[in-house]
């Protein structure tokens, strides 16, 4: 396709670089296909993009360039350096719409469920059968995505293989029947998906991603019952249900081997010092954790695998949530 020839449908771009692999067309879920974007796409997408990216000079977003932190031999810095990629390498790409219901908005809740998640942007919609597209995007979640582009550089993009891609289909099912059926776990999920408008580094999110934890395992505690505080509930629960979760969590990689019921117990002290706890350093008062980046890290995966958890047997988390 040429760029004086007009795409066949809408289509939303995906925030997220990555590599693909193999890199070939892959059909999400019926009539939604992940491709790269072709020449029109791409020109559609850019003066958008710039709208987003103009506010954070000196960032070239990895969908051109790749980034590299190196050494200055001489003086021994460290800056990140900017290297184009060729245009077949490029990254901008986006997920086709078919003639039938527009499913982005659940297959982008399906995609952040993924071992390596990925974001749809910005989207663009053919105007009644005409050439003109228009767009539809939440701001503040484009705000959070691209100040965090700038503030997180990475050598490396993630890979996600068409196995991996084959999930999406997977969750999507999932999500479908838990929406139509007005199942609890929907809305935690459309919870996790609403702390995209908070800085992706910002420690609010830590609360945001206890308060979902809590609201799919926890009750109101009786207070008469020691045994039944949030605080214990999490602690006892979480290490049942990590036995059951879609993939293994490795704390010795993340946490130095720090054991399930000592770790819960700093996580939620960590939690408390940053509610109630104006001056504190979080941080330095629970190393072990080794740094907020770490504990959001683990946190968004506990929080994704316990909604794969619900969507596959929500009964069983409903009951615990209740014990």
């Amino acid at each position: 396709m040429t760029r004086n020839e007009k795409v066949q449908s809408s289509f939303s771009f995906i925030l997220t670089p990555f590599d693909l692999e193999p890199e070939q067309p892959f059909e999400l879920v019926a009539g939604h296909w992940l491709r790269k974007a072709n020449a029109f796409e791409i020109d559609l997408i850019k003066p958008r993009l710039s709208q987003h990216i103009g506010p954070f000079p000196g960032v070239a977003p990895q969908y051109e360039f790749d980034w590299r932190q190196e050494v200055d031999t001489e003086t021994g810095s460290t800056a990140w350096n900017d290297y184009p990629l060729d245009a077949q390498l490029w990254r901008y790409r986006v997920v086709t719409m078919s003639d039938g219901p527009d499913e982005t908005s659940l297959i982008d809740l399906a995609a952040s469920l993924l071992p390596h998640s990925f974001e749809l942007g910005f989207s663009f919609l053919r105007m009644n059968g005409s050439d003109h597209f228009g767009c539809r995007s939440h701001p503040l979640m484009l705000s959070s995505f691209f100040l965090d582009l700038q503030l997180c550089r990475t050598n490396s993009v993630p890979k996600i293989s068409s196995t991996e891609l084959a999930e999406v289909a997977k969750n999507y099912h999932a999500l479908k029947v838990a929406s139509v059926n007005h199942l609890p776990i929907f809305k935690a999920i459309n919870r996790f998906r609403d702390l995209r408008c908070l800085p992706r580094q910002s420690e609010m999110l830590v609360i945001g991603y206890f308060a979902i934890i809590e609201s799919i395992i926890a009750h109101k505690p009786r207070l008469a019952e020691s045994l039944d505080s949030i605080n214990h509930q999490l602690r006892s629960k979480l290490v049942l249900l990590s036995k059951r979760f879609e993939r293994p969590i490795d704390l010795q990689q993340r946490f130095a081997g720090l054991a399930a019921d000592p770790l819960w117990k700093q996580l939620f002290g960590y939690r408390s010092a940053i509610a109630h706890e104006s001056n504190a350093s979080p941080d330095s008062k629970y190393p072990a954790l080794k740094g907020r980046d770490n504990v959001l890290s683990f946190l968004n995966e506990v929080v994704k695998l316990l909604i794969l958890l619900g969507l596959k047997d929500p009964v069983l988390l409903e009951d615990l949530k209740n014990c």
